[in-house]
């Protein structure tokens, strides 16, 4: 019986950890990328970490700005996770390489 162990209060009925101030206006283009890929948020990035599937660091780079750029001209092309990084949160964006 599934009722048998009694039912845990949910106040959200989404489980995802999203913080919308953050992860709302995060835009990273164009996507897919050919060469160098544009990152633009509402608060100060202070990095970005490029990342294969396989969990691979390729590429990093200090922005300390709202908006920056990183080239990614040297990568193959694929699926890649490019980690970004605010004083106090992270967001992980997939995109493609041409």
């Amino acid at each position: 019986d599934i009722n048998a162990y009694g039912s845990l209060p949910c106040p959200s009925p989404s489980l995802s950890v999203e913080d919308p101030i953050f992860s709302s206006n995060l835009k990273a283009y164009p996507n897919p990328v050919a060469d160098v890929l544009n990152i633009a948020a509402s608060q100060a990035i202070s990095s970005l970490s490029v990342y294969t599937i396989l969990g691979q660091e390729v590429a990093t780079k200090q922005i300390n700005a709202k908006e920056g750029a990183i080239d990614l001209a040297h990568l193959s092309p694929g699926y890649y996770f490019v980690k970004v990084q605010s004083d106090n949160q992270v967001e992980t964006v997939r995109i493609v390489k041409k």
